[in-house]
């Protein structure tokens, strides 16, 4: 009977599962495999409060030498669901302790870091996992990426900053490899690059803001946002060039003319999405051709 009740756990029939163990403990209550089997089921099976205190009776009445990695990993995505991050962090790690093969569980831990703000210990994680798995997928790439963008969004250590910023545009360039027809890449390249060039002088964010717009146009509704903030940089560009050409004693007008109208056209885009944007009034106000 405790075979077939295996056999129903992971053909995820826990309502069958469940009566075919209760029977077996009848006879056997102290049978460990059958007292494992019925918390995985209740946490399973049961919501709320049930499914942790399934689990978390199972392994607090359970000699720690007779745990294995499923129990921490049970017990961990439970303390996930009801966000006791710090525990599941706990938990997952002693699943990665009892079976150091399942270096995806790195990955998971980094998650939880990230959930739990701690964005330093987040990147240990994943970099791990990076040096474990040959070819990160999309989703992994944009994750360690972000966070890393992140870290330099909080950093004030110009030098560290920099660092952090580099590293997330590579990993971000390696997405675009793998998603060339996402906007995804190109839109945190563009930020991370807005970033590293400040002052927007150098327009270092240009072309990746110029993808972003490509790709966003063929659904303009889907991908306002993601428009709009393309436009106010490609609009702010250009005002910043329009203005260093006018600052300069031997500046050419005409080509100033021409920077301002760029300028113009790209806030007036800007409002084409959102009418309201301050942003792009006020910008609009201070352009006078």
């Amino acid at each position: 009977m405790l075979r077939y009740a295996g056999i129903l756990y992971f053909d995820k029939q826990y309502e069958k599962m469940l009566p075919v163990l209760q029977s077996v403990l009848k006879e056997k209550p102290e049978d460990l495999v059958a007292k494992r089997l019925y918390a995985y089921c209740l946490s399973k099976r049961e919501n709320g409060e049930k499914c942790l205190e399934a689990i978390k009776h199972f392994i607090e009445s359970t000699p720690e030498e007779s745990q294995i990695c499923q129990d921490y990993l049970c017990y961990a995505e439970q303390l996930t669901v009801k966000k006791e991050y710090n525990e599941a962090i706990t938990y997952y790690k002693k699943a990665l302790n009892a079976d150091c093969k399942r270096q995806e569980l790195l990955k998971d831990i980094a998650d939880l870091f990230v959930k739990n703000r701690d964005l330093d210990s987040a990147v240990v994680y994943y970099q791990q996992y990076f040096d474990f798995e040959e070819k990160p997928a999309a989703e992994d790439l944009l994750k360690l990426g972000k966070c890393y963008y992140n870290l330099a969004c909080q950093d004030s250590v110009p030098e560290l900053q920099k660092e952090e910023l580099i590293k997330a545009d590579s990993l971000f360039k390696e997405l675009s490899f793998q998603v060339p027809n996402s906007y995804v890449s190109y839109f945190w390249r563009a930020r991370v690059n807005s970033m590293l060039d400040p002052e927007t002088t150098k327009g270092l964010a240009k072309p990746y803001y110029e993808k972003v717009i490509e790709i966003g146009l063929v659904q303009p509704e889907r991908y306002k946002r993601e428009l709009i903030e393309s436009y106010k940089y490609l609009g702010y560009y250009h005002y910043v060039i329009a203005d260093a050409i006018t600052t300069k004693n031997n500046g050419n007008p005409d080509l100033a003319k021409e920077e301002y109208g760029e300028a113009k056209s790209f806030f007036s885009k800007v409002l084409t999405l959102d009418a309201k944007d301050e942003v792009a009034l006020k910008a609009l106000e201070s352009i006078k051709l």
